[in-house]
């Protein structure tokens, strides 16, 4: 049956929300600093900066997409991003740095 175009991304699994809870503030800020040294002033999908943060990130983290995907709501949220599309599909929104007013 194919997947239905419309539907959110998936949530993360238990023991994934069980180790992303664990991070101390210290790593948080570390995996927010990657993301956002992987955005720029254009636009990006929001899957190719977590696929380059995983894949920086992979010998200190071991942690699902769809972590990093909320990590980019949150940097959205306080306006270090700005987004275009759903956010609750990586591979249909973009991000990029704000422009400095």
């Amino acid at each position: 049956m194919p997947k239905d175009k419309t539907a959110p991304d998936r949530p993360m699994e238990p023991e994934d929300e069980a180790r992303a809870r664990q991070l101390t503030p210290t790593e948080l800020q570390r995996i927010d600093q990657v993301l956002l040294s992987h955005a720029s002033d254009r636009w990006y999908k929001v899957a190719r900066i977590i696929l380059h943060t995983m894949f920086e990130l992979r010998g200190e983290f071991s942690l699902p997409d769809m972590f990093y995907s909320q990590r980019i709501k949150h940097l959205v949220k306080t306006g270090a991003l700005e987004a275009v599309g759903n956010l609750n599909r990586i591979r249909h929104s973009e991000v990029r740095i704000p422009p400095k007013q």
